[in-house]
């Protein structure tokens, strides 16, 4: 009986949300700030697996209290839906999927999974307002950032806006410099390694601003290799190699970094 109704539950689940799952899809394969998104389901089961023996020991009993994250859950589908807001859709799709869990399994199964359904939430692309906010503001202030660090190093230069004049080119942060994807990477992978390795909650959410400070102080120094370097050359513009390969080498020196922080963490009582 129980089997039966979390077959139908599921095939209801997957029905009520299949025009949801194409567009997740199609931005993860199209946006390049999101091509995160295949790798959080896998992370947010790989937490689940993590925690099989607790969960097999934890004794599965349904609870009506389910229904009120459900209903819940659909009223904002539906509000999501008629504004089509598809970011608050993808976010009914959670609270759901946490109603279902919790109706069927029990309030002890839904919240040792509630960190995994929880963190899905990296998953789901941003709307397009709060997008545009913040890669306008993050990117601003990475250019200032950058800026006075050029200046610091003794290259000459002018800045306005997001702009940044060199003696022999310009350096535009424009949107996909802003920093927006390595600050949602960094988040993910902060809160992820944290909750792996760490068991206070105090150093997980310090971890997780450590993330945050490192993606935006990564980011700015990508922009000033990539300046000192095409005023070293003494380049006419800078050729995207250049942008690629500071890129890949600041996001890897990030990740070594999060990770001492994080041994660091760890051994401290």
């Amino acid at each position: 009986m129980r089997r039966a109704r979390f077959i139908i539950t599921t095939i209801l689940f997957i029905l009520l949300y299949l025009a949801v799952f194409p567009r997740l899809f199609r931005e993860w394969f199209e946006t390049d700030d999101y091509s995160h998104g295949f790798l959080i389901p896998l992370i947010s089961i790989y937490f689940l697996w993590r925690k099989r023996a607790e969960l097999k020991n934890t004794p599965v009993s349904g609870s009506a209290g389910g229904i009120f994250f459900i209903a819940a859950g659909l009223i904002l589908y539906i509000l999501a839906k008629t504004g089509s807001q598809f970011f608050l859709q993808a976010c009914s799709m959670l609270i759901v999927l946490f109603g279902l869990v919790y109706a069927q399994a029990g309030p002890s199964i839904a919240k040792k999974t509630a960190f995994s359904i929880a963190y899905l939430i990296f998953m789901i692309p941003l709307p397009q307002l709060v997008y545009t906010t913040i890669t306008f503001h993050l990117g601003l202030f990475s250019t200032k950032l950058t800026y006075f660090l050029i200046r610091a190093l003794g290259i000459s230069a002018a800045r306005e806006g997001n702009i940044i004049d060199l003696p022999t080119c310009r350096l535009i942060v424009a949107t996909p410099c802003s920093g927006l994807r390595s600050l949602i990477v960094f988040m993910a992978a902060s809160l992820a390694i944290g909750y792996i390795f760490q068991k206070s909650i105090a150093k997980r959410a310090l971890l997780f601003g450590i993330g945050i400070a490192l993606a935006v102080l990564m980011n700015t120094l990508r922009l000033t290799v990539t300046a000192f370097i095409a005023n070293m050359l003494k380049l006419k513009a800078i050729p995207p190699v250049v942008h690629d390969r500071t890129g890949i080498a600041v996001v890897i020196l990030g990740f070594i970094l999060l990770f001492l922080i994080n041994d660091f963490l760890a051994k401290r009582k």
